[in-house]
């Protein structure tokens, strides 16, 4: 007797078992499409909204700001850890996440640059003896970032 009772309850366990796997198998199948659905509308959110002339523009404003703020803090720091290339490769992924993929070629960029390094404090004659602006391509930008650093009343 212990036997067919203890099938049966194998049997129903299993069953209720391979039952509620497949509720939870379902669950989650509908949570990921869910969760999916909400990734794409929120994507989707974003890329209009920046799409439209006045957020885009806000939007490279709030980046020229934060470039300024990226030189003065690089300005400030030990030069050891200061070196050009760290200092480009810190540009160019501020401006990923802008969505901005040239900022090399926006002119806009080192004005804003030499707008930092005034807020920082450097004098005039220190702006060509920081590291992070020995590369080839601040050198060829050095009068725009010079003139961003006018720009700025002490």
């Amino acid at each position: 007797m212990t036997k067919p009772h203890t099938r049966w309850l194998a049997l129903a366990a299993f069953t209720l078992f391979a039952v509620s796997g497949c509720s939870i198998s379902y669950s989650l199948t509908q949570s990921s499409d869910s969760l999916t659905n909400s990734s794409d509308s929120i994507s989707g959110s974003f890329t209009s909204s920046t799409s439209s002339g006045g957020d885009a523009a806000a939007a490279l404003g709030h980046f020229l700001d934060d470039v300024s703020g990226l030189a003065a803090a690089w300005t400030n720091s030990l030069p050891e850890l200061a070196g050009s290339a760290e200092f480009e490769h810190e540009l160019g992924s501020l401006a990923l996440n802008y969505g901005i993929v040239d900022w090399e070629s926006d002119l806009r960029v080192y004005y804003a640059i030499g707008q930092g390094v005034r807020q920082a404090g450097s004098d005039r004659q220190a702006i060509g003896d920081q590291p992070f602006l020995q590369s080839g391509l601040m050198k060829k930008n050095s009068s725009l970032i010079i003139s961003g650093y006018r720009s700025v009343s002490s």
